[in-house]
């Protein structure tokens, strides 16, 4: 059975890997891809999105959509991360799409056509997430899941101290989600921090002068750079994979149903994600939370993945 999804992202060389895996993976069926506001301008994070699948020449191509509104890029090292520099000065095929629609008319009419079907990935601010799902609209109840990458339960925020990247560049957001009444899951940096690829995954990606053995190999070596450069890790984070992870193979992790707000007013909590953990909470839980991952288990999925695919595409 094929996983319906539609990734909703800030495009940037965190996501290459990501959409590799989601549209070359045979039991995920990418049906639409949406880019939320960032720190980059709508136009240039939509032409990001348009290279990297040219790049890959998937065997089948997903909607698309655009967000709306520019977020402000926090200072700091995310902007190398999420900026769409890096793609534009490379040289890659292709032309800009016309057929490209708002991304709440995408979300909407894909989960309209296949309900209670789709799961929604989230690996961005939640701007347009709660176009759609707030103020109590209908298609909560059409959607199967929603699959949110951010937040912190216990661990350090990576934008500030308090709050995690993309809660803290758009919490309004993010609260609005974490009240409505849409299924959802949530998966922190308590796991994404969890699995650190190593330089091995370098060998293990497809070998060969392919586009899309090139493009894979400058842009994961660049992403080991910004880790090893910026956040002085000799290796890369990857939510994204975890969050695929997460709906092919739910039995590698742990979650608890818990109950989360997010700061929206605070000074120095601005989009710090607050769950009751109390002994005795006085609330009842909103949302799913991913506690725990085995780590060695997704890995070897992953390089499993990887190595089934490399003589596919060479």
């Amino acid at each position: 059975m094929k996983h319906k999804i539609i990734l909703d992202i800030e495009p940037g060389i965190t996501d290459v890997l990501t959409l590799y895996f989601a549209l070359f993976e045979p039991t995920l069926d990418v049906l639409g891809i949406t880019v939320c506001g960032g720190g980059t301008p709508l136009p240039a994070s939509l032409r990001c999105v348009q290279r990297i699948l040219d790049a890959f020449q998937p065997p089948k191509m997903p909607r698309l959509g655009v967000g709306m509104g520019t977020l402000p890029m926090p200072m700091g090292d995310w902007e190398a991360f999420h900026s769409s520099a890096y793609f534009s000065a490379m040289e890659l095929p292709g032309a800009d799409y016309f057929s490209v629609h708002p991304a709440g008319q995408i979300i909407a009419d894909l989960i309209r056509e296949n309900p209670h079907e789709i799961t929604l990935v989230t690996l961005g601010p939640l701007t347009n997430a709660a176009r759609v799902f707030g103020a109590g609209n209908a298609l909560s109840s059409l959607l199967d899941r929603l699959i949110i990458v951010g937040g912190t339960v216990l661990e350090p925020g990576n934008a500030t101290p308090a709050a995690e990247y993309h809660f803290f560049r758009a919490p309004s957001a993010a609260a609005q989600i974490f009240r409505s009444s849409v299924s959802k899951m949530l998966i922190p940096l308590d796991v994404t921090n969890r699995l650190i690829l190593d330089y091995d995954l370098l060998r293990r990606l497809p070998g060969g002068e392919s586009m899309v053995s090139r493009f894979l190999h400058q842009t994961v070596s660049r992403l080991f750079q910004l880790h090893r450069e910026l956040l002085g890790v000799e290796g890369i984070f990857v939510p994204g994979l975890i969050a695929l992870q997460a709906i092919l193979h739910p039995e590698n992790f742990t979650s608890l149903p818990m109950y989360g707000e997010v700061e929206i007013h605070g000074v120095q909590t601005l989009g710090m994600t607050i769950f009751d953990r109390r002994l005795h909470p006085q609330t009842s839980p909103n949302l799913e939370v991913l506690t725990e991952v085995q780590t060695g288990q997704i890995q070897a999925e992953i390089y499993g993945f990887l190595e089934r695919l490399s003589t596919a595409i060479l």
